[in-house]
């Protein structure tokens, strides 16, 4: 195979890869994509000019083939820089494009010399390689490792390229010649050009697939965030709290250990929000939030149960420890509000899980007790009677403003 027939399929090859990158920069990061694309079209130019290098004036066939060439490779630097969101630094790859182009056009018209042009062109080459591995490495490494290291495989393999272009143009040194002479070199070096831009397209598409797929986990993640957290207060919701309690549960059966639950709620949280605005309710349940959690410990689990309500789990924890626990949250939550305008308080219900008894019995019990301690006055703590049998059915009625008698201080404690 001769050199011009490599040519060929460097030109079909980069035409093919060209198009792929426009339709990628339809989709996404359409800058990058596009110095992408143009930097394979001027490859495929520069090749198709150097096929009918003979044929042409010399200002197309030496001084313009270079320029594209050169220009392929700060193309190919923008791209990179542009697809990692980089900085890009103008000032070093212009002072490398003005010497390269300065260099050939004196080595064309004021002392031609063939080899002393490839020695130009190959050095210049490495110093665009060179100088933009450097510039892209840093954002390319932190976006993965193992794509910097092949970029600097590549960077080598294409140096040592251009080094053997420069021992073989010192060897030979001669003042005249065409790159597309049919000799074993150049057909070498037209191979592994060919190469390279195959190996060129794979890191440039790896690089792609690997920020798609990492995009992909990322949105995954905050997706499941989403799913499992409640977005006022920030703590775990009920659909997590529901796959939760199956774990903490079979955790307390298998090795023994208590697990207790407390359920509590604001005490006259409707009145705040009827005359306050729900704003300022969602600010409460923010502040309530916090003092609560500043009060649990690493390996207790809050959930918001919904509206107003709140759970907590307390792993490896005695009805009586979490009973103290609850008076350590009403306490804090007191607290908390002693300084603001509106006072809150909480009242809580505690329960602890027993294994014998049906799977839900936990939330009940607690729930009863929390019952309670609304009935009994609020702002208080009330522990479920292991001694006292659950009712087969209890509700919670919402009261309406419409069942007002008009006396505040009665109508105040519904």
């Amino acid at each position: 195979m001769d050199t011009k027939t490599i040519l060929i399929a460097f030109i079909i090859q980069a035409i093919m890869y060209g198009i792929t990158f426009y339709v990628l920069s339809l989709k996404r990061k359409p800058v990058a994509f596009l110095c992408f694309t143009a930097s394979f079209i001027l490859i495929a130019l520069t090749d198709a000019l150097t096929i009918v290098q003979e044929l042409l004036p010399i200002f197309f066939s030496l001084i313009v083939i270079n320029t594209f060439f050169f220009l392929f490779f700060i193309l190919m630097v923008f791209g990179f820089l542009f697809y990692l969101d980089q900085k890009v630094k103008w000032v070093p790859l212009g002072v490398i494009l003005t010497f390269g182009i300065v260099s050939i056009i004196l080595l064309t018209y004021v002392f031609p010399h063939y080899s002393l042009r490839i020695i130009v062109s190959s050095l210049t080459t490495n110093c665009f390689v060179i100088t933009g591995y450097i510039q892209i490495n840093t954002g390319l490494r932190s976006t993965s490792r193992n794509l910097s290291i092949f970029m600097f495989l590549l960077i080598l393999f294409y140096s040592l390229i251009n080094v053997a272009r420069i021992i073989s143009a010192i060897v030979d040194y001669s003042s005249v010649g065409l790159l597309t002479e049919n000799i074993t070199f150049n057909n070498i070096i037209a191979f592994l050009l060919l190469l390279s831009i195959n190996l060129w397209t794979l890191l440039i598409l790896t690089l792609d697939q690997y920020v798609m797929q990492k995009d992909l986990r990322t949105k995954n993640d905050e997706l499941s965030i989403m799913a499992s957290t409640d977005s006022l207060t920030g703590l775990r919701n009920r659909h997590l709290l529901e796959q939760d309690i199956f774990r903490f549960t079979a955790l307390a059966d298998r090795f023994h250990t208590p697990l207790s639950f407390i359920i509590y709620d604001l005490d006259f949280f409707k009145t705040i929000n009827d005359t306050y605005g729900h704003d300022y309710g969602d600010e409460v349940l923010i502040k309530v939030t916090k003092a609560v959690q500043a009060k649990l410990r690493d390996t207790d689990r809050a959930y918001r149960w919904g509206g107003e309500e709140f759970l907590i789990i307390l792993p490896n924890t005695s009805l009586d420890d979490a009973k103290f626990m609850a008076e350590n949250l009403r306490l804090s939550v007191k607290q908390f509000f002693e300084e603001e305008t509106v006072k809150v308080t909480i009242s809580l219900g505690v329960a602890d899980y027993v294994a014998s008894e049906p799977s839900n019995h936990w939330f009940r019990k607690a729930d009863y007790a929390l019952g309670q301690a609304k009935q009994t006055g609020r702002d208080k703590v009330v522990v479920w009677n292991s001694e006292e049998s659950l009712p087969l059915a209890f509700a919670k009625i919402e009261w309406q403003d419409a069942w007002n008698s008009g006396h505040d201080i009665i109508d105040q404690q519904h």
